[in-house]
């Protein structure tokens, strides 16, 4: 006789978080799943070392196949206590806390040397290379446009195709046919 015992899921594994100033992103592994899928991972956070009652991410209750969440709304340069388990259908038993610390808010010094920095292993010649082929798909491109302006404009229009469509069968029928004798009106007689 095969007895198989089921549990609620044990905790989840490689829990890391990546803190940035007003956002961090958990993530996690499933290390299985006490017998039953699982249902839900459900994450919250609050304010270390404090009483406040945790606060729970939305959504409240993640897909069991997800493996991050996005914390928004934080604080920069503050220590939050991050909680994340799983939970199949008989509950669930032992949460995940990890500890993190937003980044602090950048003042323009430092945003400016982040912007700037690898600035002076720049090579401008790359940077010629691309205007080069910008402009010079610019040009084809006007070339191009030009042309086919100009050969529109060569083009006859309609009254000038129909008046040579009428000439020809006349041509054929009448060989002393002539544009100009056409051209001429009929004198009419009395």
């Amino acid at each position: 006789m095969k007895v198989i015992v089921r549990t609620v899921p044990p905790p989840l594994v490689n829990v890391r978080i990546f803190p940035s100033t007003i956002l961090a992103v958990i993530v996690w592994e499933v290390n299985g799943t006490g017998g039953y899928p699982i249902m839900n991972v459900t994450a919250q956070y609050r304010l270390a070392c404090t009483d406040i009652k945790c606060i729970p991410n939305l959504p409240n209750h993640i897909m069991p196949n997800s493996r991050q969440i996005d914390v928004y709304g934080l604080h920069p340069n503050t220590t939050y206590e991050f909680r994340v388990w799983a939970t199949n259908q008989l509950g669930s038993e032992k949460k995940t806390n990890i500890l993190s610390t937003t980044k602090g808010v950048f003042t323009e010094e430092e945003l400016a040397r982040q912007l700037l920095a690898g600035a002076e292993d720049f090579d401008t010649r790359a940077w010629a290379v691309a205007v080069g082929v910008v402009m010079g798909t610019l040009i084809l491109l006007s070339m191009g446009m030009c042309f086919l302006l100009y050969q529109e404009c060569r083009l006859p229009t309609v009254s000038d195709e129909q008046e040579i469509i009428e000439l020809v069968p006349n041509i054929i029928l009448n060989p002393m046919f002539s544009a100009i004798s056409r051209a001429r009106p009929k004198q009419q007689y009395h």
